[in-house]
């Protein structure tokens, strides 16, 4: 198959999946039991301390990928095209911000907060969404793209916050944003060739958010079992597959 007719299966699939959660699934306002965590213990006069210390994971990741991405600037060898180191340049700031915007959720979880929280995870979203376009399908394309990206993102979350204060809640353009991304950065993975070594690294990155999503979703359980709980569990986690990326980048070799 050629390289033009993935990319519009591509598209395709992305377009059916996205016309399917509008026809079949109805609009879904955000829950207020969301907001209920597990650990809510208080530690340094902290509310709420293990959710929101461990967001220093995106933290430290992301300040290490700023530094890397600079540093790599400055090799002609680590970037067939200097602009590759855009994209990388989005994600690893979205990663320090989500620091600052998930610890302020976590201190006063509501529906206000959260907007902080989603906005800035959604830039590391696009980020890590732009550097797989910019590598596997077009330099050209991922750079034009990556600010559209961006845009359509950041309004899914506005979107949902908006209809939440109208009263209608809609959480799916905002779960289509999560969603189709890691299907897409999948496939490039499958059907596009590697321009670069050390794909490993993102494949770990896909499987530690699994895990960090299955995390969330029992984190009372786990906190009924462990001294932790699930969703300070995710933030490490998921921290963890951001530093991922700083070794894929540290580490590859153009093939």
């Amino acid at each position: 198959m050629t390289i033009e007719r993935k990319i519009s299966a591509l598209i395709g699939l992305l377009m059916l999946i996205t016309l399917a959660t509008f026809v079949f699934v109805g609009a879904t306002p955000q829950p207020e039991v969301y907001h209920c965590f597990a650990d809510q213990n208080r530690h340094f006069g902290i509310p709420n301390f293990g959710d929101v210390a461990s967001n220093i994971a995106y933290l430290i990741a992301g300040l290490m990928g700023l530094y890397l991405v600079q540093d790599c600037f400055m090799d002609d060898r680590k970037f067939r095209d200097k602009r590759e180191a855009l994209p990388f340049f989005m994600l690893f700031l979205g990663s320090v911000l989500l620091a600052f915007g998930s610890g302020y959720y976590h201190l006063i979880p509501d529906n206000e907060t959260l907007v902080a929280d989603r906005l800035t995870m959604m830039v590391v979203l696009m980020g890590f969404t732009g550097f797989m376009i910019v590598e596997r399908i077009s330099l050209a394309a991922g750079l034009k793209l990556l600010p559209l990206l961006l845009c359509v993102a950041l309004l899914s979350v506005l979107y949902w916050y908006m209809t939440e204060m109208a009263g209608a809640g809609d959480l799916r353009l905002y779960a289509l944003t999560q969603l189709l991304p890691l299907v897409a950065i999948a496939i490039m993975l499958l059907a596009f060739p590697a321009p670069y070594s050390g794909q490993r690294y993102i494949w770990l990155t896909l499987a530690l958010y699994s895990i960090a999503k299955i995390f969330e979703r029992y984190d009372h359980e786990i906190w009924a079992r462990l001294p932790v709980s699930g969703h300070t569990l995710k933030h490490l986690i998921s921290g963890v597959g951001v530093y991922l990326l700083v070794l894929y980048l540290k580490k590859r070799r153009p093939l």
